[in-house]
């Protein structure tokens, strides 16, 4: 899955090796230089392990998860859930950021959320 940005790009990607699932991450700057490469990180170990559907702002990946939307600080890995999205979002939901927040987009509607 690649992710633009306004300063560069995100690639997120899925790979076996040895019959286990990964996930890998890496950072790109808007002139080709990679400013972060993950680790492998076991797909069950993952907090958020999806490909498709995230919104992506430079170094923060947020996606949508069945307890909230989840914010990834794609270097440091720290990970925080907003809440308050609890019950609005779930897992499957694709998201868009838009006007200084997010549009969650699902089978039937559109909300926009404004995270803080």
């Amino acid at each position: 899955s690649i992710k633009f940005s306004s300063q560069g790009v995100l690639i997120r990607r899925s790979t076996q090796f040895q019959g286990v699932n990964y996930i890998r991450t890496d950072m790109f700057s808007s002139d080709g230089k990679v400013i972060y490469t993950s680790p492998r990180v076991r797909h069950e170990d993952h907090p958020a392990p999806y490909l498709h559907g995230q919104a992506y702002s430079t170094g923060r990946l947020l996606s949508a998860t069945d307890e909230g939307v989840v914010q990834e600080e794609v270097q440091s890995r720290v990970t925080k859930t907003f809440d308050a999205t609890k019950g609005l979002v779930e897992e499957g939901d694709v998201l868009h950021a838009y006007q200084g927040g997010l549009l969650v987009v699902k089978d039937t509607t559109v909300i926009h959320v404004t995270l803080s």
